[in-house]
């Protein structure tokens, strides 16, 4: 995701000819994954692990699937952004994205009908969720929106749940906090509701293009815009603060980069150029511009350090095949 993401911001930053490739990485990381799964169930413990995955389990394991529905929305936005001609591709990707979401959220409702909510381990990792909603409204709005008049309505649809969703789940994050405090779930994952914020800001922004829409409904949608991109505004600064705490005092760069930000500040930065572009405010695509170079730091670092220390583990194991 984070890859498919860095390689849109690059060509709104200036670096198309590093575009291509970076979508290029994306869909061989897409590959990667699920190779290095199917080569890990030749052992039995992975088969049984694999075997555990397909049953329904607690929410809060449940949650972290809606990744897989959100890369595929991410890497259709991206084949539609820097190649239009291969327009079935994203469209087929779409459709994966469509299937699974549909799938994993009635997985989910069973899950909250069998075991309720872990109120303990209710983390940001929550946001996901709402984020899978808005990127599949913001790869709808690019593949076939302006194709079928039926897709903007999907897109106004699922901008509209997905923000309804985005609050439910803050609430829930607030009461969660009010009860148990920040501790005993991983903090990384709290990142994800600044980027959230910035996908639902997106995702009602492409909806309010909608041409049949009344005035009154397109202010509406341009309001609800605004109000999710100052939360994201908002959030970034204790984002930000946590995030340095967090590199600093707990990861200490010692370990595998878990959760990095890269994905959320880069929906974040397509969320500040558009919002400034559609309300016609020069420094809000200036912060985006500046969050976009942030988001290609963060995963040039990212990378870098993830594959330094894989050659690095399997160099001293003389493993280069996954166990």
């Amino acid at each position: 995701m984070a890859t498919a993401g860095a390689s849109v911001l690059a060509t709104d930053c200036g670096l198309g000819f590093v575009a291509p490739l970076l979508l290029l990485l994306a869909c061989l990381q897409a590959l990667w994954i699920p190779l290095q799964d199917a080569w890990r169930l030749r052992h039995p413990r992975a088969r049984e692990r694999y075997l555990a995955c397909l049953r329904v389990s607690a929410v809060d394991a449940e949650i972290g699937l809606m990744t897989l529905p959100l890369g595929f929305a991410v890497l259709s936005s991206a084949f539609m952004h820097l190649q239009a001609d291969i327009a079935v591709g994203a469209q087929i990707l779409l459709a994966l994205a469509w299937l699974f979401s549909l799938l994993l959220l009635f997985r989910l409702l069973w899950s909250l009908r069998r075991f309720g909510i872990a109120w303990p381990k209710l983390s940001g990792a929550w946001f996901l969720l709402p984020a899978a909603i808005f990127a599949l409204a913001a790869a709808t709005s690019a593949v076939i929106a302006s194709q079928r008049a039926l897709g903007y309505v999907l897109v106004l649809l699922a901008a509209l749940a997905g923000t309804l969703l985005y609050v439910v789940v803050a609430v829930l994050a607030i009461l969660r906090v009010r009860r148990h405090g920040l501790t005993g779930v991983p903090q990384a994952p709290w990142w994800i509701a600044m980027g959230c914020a910035g996908f639902a800001a997106l995702a009602l922004g492409q909806a309010q293009r909608w041409e049949p829409l009344s005035p009154g409904a397109r202010n509406m949608l341009l309001a609800a815009m605004a109000g999710m991109l100052g939360l994201a505004l908002l959030l970034l600064v204790p984002v930000l603060l946590a995030s340095i705490d967090f590199l600093l005092r707990r990861c200490q760069f010692c370990g595998p980069a878990v959760w990095p930000p890269t994905f959320s500040t880069a929906i974040f930065a397509l969320a500040c150029l558009q919002g400034g572009r559609v309300l016609h405010f020069d420094d809000l695509v200036n912060l985006g511009h500046l969050a976009g170079w942030a988001a290609l730091l963060l995963w040039s670092g990212s990378m870098a350090w993830t594959l330094g220390r894989g050659v690095w583990m399997r160099w001293q194991r003389r493993a280069w095949f996954p166990a």
